[in-house]
């Protein structure tokens, strides 16, 4: 069975803000909310508000949605991609069809 992957509700990144903020570590941390500690440092670098460079639990919020919602996902930007994705959905139609 694949990993289950979640993403970090704004509650979770509200306490990643508070354990950092009160000096706790990513791998405590990690060890607290029951994530990686890789999705920890994950999150502290890559939701930075870029303008005071800071972690803040409502800007970091606004921006992984911002980056859930991009219209710039894998598949609309790979061309060989959509083409097999095309192929594969005609298989699965012609095996239906059977």
């Amino acid at each position: 069975m694949g990993k289950i992957h979640k993403h970090l509700t704004q509650d979770k990144r509200l306490e990643i803000y508070l354990l950092h903020a009160g000096g706790k570590s990513r791998g405590t941390i990690a060890k607290i909310l029951g994530v990686h500690k890789s999705t920890i440092s994950r999150e502290l670098k890559r939701n930075k508000d870029p303008d005071i460079g800071t972690y803040l639990p409502d800007k970091a919020q606004i921006l992984a949605q911002q980056r859930r919602g991009c219209p710039g996902s894998k598949i609309e930007r790979s061309k060989p991609l959509q083409i097999l994705l095309r192929l594969l959905q005609r298989v699965r139609m012609a095996k239906l069809r059977m």
